[in-house]
């Protein structure tokens, strides 16, 4: 019961895609401290798409992910619609 609740919440988010701006790991609508916390927290782990600060979808968070986020820190978009 719990699983399947999970797996609905981690559907409705919509994990595994692309947010709506680069770089923007929690999905907030703005690519900023928070969204580099944490990459950094998980840097150099392996972890689903777009999940935990993976900004480039490889499914490991990497310096690589940091640059995008860097490259786009400020940036305010729509939050991903759930």
């Amino acid at each position: 019961m719990i699983l399947a609740l999970i797996i609905v919440l981690v559907l409705h988010i919509g994990w595994g895609e692309p947010p709506a701006c680069a770089g923007d790991a929690n999905r907030d609508g703005v690519v900023n401290i928070l969204d580099l916390s944490l990459t950094v927290a998980h840097l150099h782990q392996g972890t689903e798409p777009y999940r935990y600060g993976d900004a480039d979808g490889d499914s490991i968070v990497t310096m690589a992910d940091l640059d995008i986020e860097a490259a786009n820190f400020g940036n305010v978009c729509a939050p991903t619609p759930g």
